[in-house]
C-alpha cells in the first residue's frame, strides 16, 4: 500500500467495523433465519437512516475513484467495483449485524451503502482536482500562527458544545409534584403483581467496584444520605425512617394476614398521600441517587412495563420508574436528554424476573451513567449519556438504543475531531508541524473533553474514556492529516497548466 488512497480505504474499513459491529458480543438470536432471510430479520429506518448509511460509505466512493484513476482505470470500471464492493462489504456487516443483541439488518441498508459509494466517486470525479487546487493556494497563504489560532478555536468551541450537551443529563427537569407509587401508575393501568419488602434511596451515587461487588453477593453501603427508607412491615401507614418521604398509604386495603413485606396484586397499590417533593429537590441539587430494592415477582410475564416503584404523574410523566418488562427489569430515569418520560431510552436487564424468587436490585446514577445490578446476578448494566449520546438522543428519527450510545460517542469525538483535522491536513506547511498540532489536538481534547464532562455532571474522572478518545482522535486525525496533506502530489499535469491559466487570467487588466 504505497498509496495515500490505497491506506486510507484500509484506515476507512477499519472504522466503518469498529462503529458497526462494536461492541463485537456476537450471539445466535431466536428466530433468525438463514440466507437472505437474516436481512428480513431487520426493519428499515425511515429516510433519515438511509442517508445516514449513505454517508457512511461515501468516503469509501471518493477514495476508491482517486486510487483506480492514479492506476488508469476507466470510469465505467470504477463505477462496477464501487458498486459491486460497496455492496459485499455492505452485505457483510449487516449479516454480522443480524448476530448482534438489539441491532437488525436489512437488504435498504446494503443499498444505502453501495448508493453512497457511487456518490463518492461521482463527487470525486467532479470536484475533487478542482477542490486540490483550490486548497493549494488557501495553504500557500495560512501562517502557523493562523493555523495555531484556528485549531486552538475549534477546542475552546468543541469544550463549549460538549459542556452544553453534557448539561442535558442532570436531573435538572425532575417534577416536585409527583407521588412516589409502589405496584402501579397514579392512574391505575399499569398494575405489577408481587412483593416489595423494602425500598432504599439515597442522595448519592455507588461506585462501580461497590456495584460490582453487589452484584457477586457481597454486602455494600449505599453512599449520601438517605432520602427514602421503608421497610414494609406492620400495618399501614408505612412511613420513611428518614423523615423526608410522606407516608405511603393504600389505594384499597388488601388482606395482609400472614404476608412478609406488601404483596401488589394488581387492584390496590401504595400511594404517598402527598407529593414526593422533598425528594426531587434533593436530587436534583446532587445531581445523583443510589435506589435499592429487595422485592419478588408473582408473576414472570408481565408487561406496561409494570410499575414496581415509580415517581410520576402519569403514564406518559415520570422523574424515574423501575418496572417488569415479560422477564427484563426495565429502568427509566428523567433528564432533559432522555425527555419526561425516560422514552424511548428505557434501559431492560434481561431475566431479572425469570422466576419467583426474592431479589435484591440496585440501580445508581451519578450525572452521567446510570449502572444496574442484581445480587448474585454477576452482571451490572451500564448506560453512559456523554456529549455524543445526548447529541445522538436530541434526533429522534436515529432512534438510538442503550446499546449504541457508545458508538455514538466515538462518532461524536471523531466528528469534533475532523474538523481540526482537516484544517491541519490542509493548511500545515511541513509534517513536523502537521504532527505536532495532530499530537496536541488529540491530548489536549481528549483530556479536557473528561474534564468538561466531570465538571458538568459530577461523576468521577475515567482514564478509559480518555484513551477511547485519545484512539479515535488519533485514528482520524492520522487518515485525514495524510490524505489532505498529500494531496498536492497526486495532481495531474493538467492541473498545473490550469493553475497557470487562470493565474494569467486573473493578472490580466480588466
Amino acid at each position: 500500500m504505497n498509496s495515500v488512497s490505497a491506506r486510507l480505504l484500509a484506515i476507512w474499513l477499519v472504522c466503518v467495523a469498529a462503529v458497526t459491529l462494536e461492541p463485537f458480543n456476537f450471539a445466535t438470536r431466536a428466530g433468525l433465519g438463514h440466507g437472505l432471510e437474516v436481512f428480513e430479520y431487520g426493519a428499515h429506518g425511515g429516510p433519515i437512516h438511509f442517508v445516514l448509511n449513505m454517508l457512511l460509505f461515501m468516503p469509501f466512493g471518493v477514495l476508491l475513484h482517486h486510487e483506480a484513476r492514479r492506476r488508469s482505470f476507466t470510469l465505467l470500471s470504477i463505477v462496477i467495483v464501487a458498486g459491486m464492493a460497496g455492496i459485499s462489504i455492505s452485505m457483510i456487516i449487516e449479516y454480522l449485524q443480524a448476530f448482534l443483541p438489539g441491532r437488525d439488518s436489512s437488504l435498504i441498508d446494503v443499498l444505502a451503502n453501495a448508493a453512497g459509494a457511487l456518490v463518492g466517486v461521482a463527487a470525486e470525479r467532479r470536484w475533487g482536482t478542482s477542490a486540490r487546487v483550490r486548497l493549494g493556494r488557501v495553504r500557500a497563504a495560512t501562517s502557523t500562527a493562523i493555523l495555531v489560532g484556528l485549531v486552538g478555536s475549534c477546542l475552546v468551541a468543541a469544550l463549549l458544545i460538549s459542556g452544553a450537551l453534557q448539561a442535558e443529563t442532570r436531573l435538572s427537569n425532575w417534577n416536585s409534584e409527583y407521588p412516589l407509587l409502589i405496584g402501579n401508575e397514579l392512574t391505575g393501568d399499569r398494575p405489577w403483581r408481587g412483593r416489595v419488602f423494602a425500598l432504599d434511596i439515597t442522595d448519592a451515587s455507588t461506585p462501580a467496584a461497590s456495584i460490582h461487588r453487589f452484584s457477586a453477593g457481597e454486602s455494600v453501603a449505599l453512599p449520601g444520605a438517605p432520602v427514602a427508607m421503608f421497610a414494609f412491615t406492620g400495618n399501614p401507614p408505612y412511613k420513611d425512617a428518614a423523615g423526608i418521604l410522606p407516608d405511603l398509604q393504600w389505594t384499597e386495603r388488601p388482606n395482609l394476614a400472614g404476608q412478609a413485606g406488601v404483596r401488589l396484586s394488581g387492584h390496590s397499590w401504595l400511594k404517598s398521600d402527598r407529593p414526593a417533593a422533598g425528594f426531587a429537590q434533593r436530587l436534583r441539587h446532587t445531581n445523583a441517587f443510589t435506589l435499592h430494592v429487595r422485592l419478588a415477582t408473582d408473576d414472570t410475564n408481565q408487561d406496561g412495563p409494570a410499575r414496581i416503584v415509580s415517581n410520576s404523574a402519569s403514564p406518559l410523566l415520570r422523574n424515574f420508574t423501575l418496572g417488569q418488562q415479560g422477564s427484563d427489569l426495565v429502568v427509566r430515569w428523567r433528564t432533559p436528554a432522555t425527555g419526561v418520560n425516560g422514552y424511548p431510552l428505557e434501559v431492560h436487564v434481561p431475566g431479572v424476573f425469570a422466576d419467583y424468587g426474592t431479589h435484591e436490585i440496585l440501580a445508581t446514577y451519578n450525572g452521567a451513567s446510570l449502572l444496574v445490578a442484581t445480587a448474585h446476578g454477576h452482571y451490572v448494566s451500564s448506560t453512559e449519556l456523554t456529549p455524543g449520546a445526548t447529541a445522538a438522543l436530541a434526533f429522534p428519527p436515529l432512534q438510538v438504543r442503550p446499546d449504541e450510545l457508545r458508538a455514538c460517542e466515538m462518532v461524536y469525538v471523531a466528528f469534533m475531531s475532523s474538523v481540526p483535522a482537516v484544517l491541519i491536513g490542509l493548511l500545515g506547511h511541513t509534517g513536523r508541524q502537521r504532527l505536532a498540532l495532530s499530537v496536541a489536538w488529540v491530548l489536549a481534547f481528549a483530556v479536557l473533553l473528561e474534564i468538561t464532562i466531570v465538571g458538568v455532571s459530577g461523576r468521577s474522572f475515567d482514564w478509559a474514556d480518555v484513551a477511547q478518545a485519545v484512539a479515535v482522535g488519533a485514528v482520524v486525525l492520522a487518515a485525514l492529516n495524510t490524505l489532505l496533506s498529500r494531496t498536492d502530489t497526486a495532481w495531474p499535469e493538467s492541473a498545473y497548466a490550469h493553475i497557470a491559466r487562470v493565474d494569467a487570467l486573473e493578472i490580466q487588466p480588466g
